[in-house]
């Protein structure tokens, strides 16, 4: 049956009487115009942000087979954009960092000409602002309340302990205070975290997760007010022994207990890189003075989680699948599971497969609740280009890019 709608008669105009396939044109041509507006060379216009707006499928696990939806996913067209940074302020809006390249070639190794940035969504991610330069590098927003942020990184290129950093802005992220130096243990070891892990924020406390050097994870309280840190927890030896851990995010369930979630390496698994690394979780119902014993929820290749408390008690997790599982293959990719009891178990059966791509480096997902209950999730995914012969040169490893997704739990 032709498809007769205005839509369509507006956009088959004088064409109508030629068009056979009436049912692939049916948007007006203005709105086609308008979101495929290009230059001259028939890219996005230069003061673009973000990549048309397009469908694109996630998929459900479940014991009767898998679920799939059409959710809405875009990249961002900044020069090879690396290491997103993701909050929500109070009145909705949201906050992305990202790491940006100045000239052409800035690939996996090569950030020193690179850029910090910052841009602002006002429509649940759906259009940005033009991105405004800001200090540091490899960055994380986080919410303090009111038009308060806080910003987390490195003042250098080398991302060590020496160089973790905080600024802070009074104005929703226009302006930013000089850099705080993040302050070495007693013994002089330093601390440091990466962009994906979330840390919990309640009143004037910050509780970060630390990884130092020889130890593993460990806890510091921090008042942003005050600007000063309290005494650390370092979890104890059998346990640290059990679990090596490195990196960790924290949350506090709707029980009142702390969830953490740990990037462990486990015993008998190679470590050729960190993507050799999997997936703990522990509770505490002691506010961080005794834990549970680690759940072993991945032996290898999932990375960089991040944890997400909703209004309903569900706890989101969202991690990169460096070296993910599908139908019995092996996939790279982004996932996304729940926990419907406050951290004790995770519904891993039916967890999300938000994102799949072509090399083993995901990097960084981070997730928002939006306020029509969808979840935006923001995630790095890099493409290399390693075949050569002795007649090829230059080709590049770890070309970064940036990608969004709007998907309903």
């Amino acid at each position: 049956m032709p498809n007769d709608s205005p839509a369509a008669r507006s956009i088959q105009g004088a064409n109508a009487d030629k068009l056979t396939n009436s049912d692939m044109h049916t948007l007006p041509l203005s709105d086609v115009v308008n979101d495929h507006r290009t230059g001259a060379d028939g890219n996005y216009l230069p003061s673009r942000v973000i990549s048309t707006i397009s469908p694109t499928v996630v998929r459900q696990n479940g014991p009767k087979g898998p679920k799939y939806q059409e959710a809405l996913g875009y990249s961002f067209l900044l020069n090879a954009p690396k290491y997103p940074g993701l909050t929500k302020m109070e009145d909705g809006t949201l906050v992305l960092t990202l790491t940006a390249a100045l000239s052409d070639g800035c690939a996996y190794g090569t950030d020193a000409g690179r850029t910090e940035v910052i841009l602002f969504s006002e429509d649940d991610g759906l259009s940005w602002s033009q991105p405004r330069r800001i200090p540091g590098y490899r960055t994380t927003p986080m919410n303090l309340g009111g038009t308060r942020l806080l910003l987390r990184g490195w003042d250098s290129y080398i991302d060590t302990a020496e160089h973790f950093r905080f600024w802070f802005s009074e104005d929703g992220g226009m302006t930013w205070s000089k850099p705080e130096a993040v302050p070495s243990l007693p013994d002089g070891r330093g601390v440091n975290t990466d962009v994906a892990p979330s840390m919990l924020i309640e009143g004037d406390t910050i509780r970060f997760m630390f990884y130092v050097s020889d130890t593993g994870t460990m806890m510091r309280p921090y008042d942003h007010v005050q600007h000063t840190w309290s005494e650390p927890f370092f979890f104890p030896a059998a346990w640290m022994a059990f679990a090596r851990c490195s990196e960790a995010s924290l949350t506090r369930a709707k029980d009142g207990a702390l969830v953490a979630s740990f990037r462990s390496s486990r015993p008998g698994i190679p470590a050729a890189s960190d993507h050799w690394r999997g997936i703990l979780t522990a509770r505490s119902t002691d506010d961080g003075r005794t834990w549970t014993q680690p759940d072993v929820h991945s032996l290898y290749g999932h990375v960089h989680h991040s944890l997400l408390t909703f209004p309903d008690g569900r706890i989101l997790m969202t991690y990169a699948a460096r070296i993910g599982e599908l139908d019995g293959r092996t996939y790279h990719g982004h996932e996304a599971v729940f926990s419907h009891n406050h951290g004790r178990t995770w519904d891993w059966g039916r967890r999300y497969i938000l994102f799949r791509g072509t090399d083993g480096a995901m990097h960084s997902p981070q997730s928002v609740l939006l306020s029509d209950a969808r979840v935006l999730t923001v995630m790095m995914h890099p493409i290399s280009f390693t075949w050569k012969d002795e007649d090829t040169q230059g080709n590049l490893i770890g070309i970064s890019q940036v990608s969004a997704l709007i998907w309903a739990p």
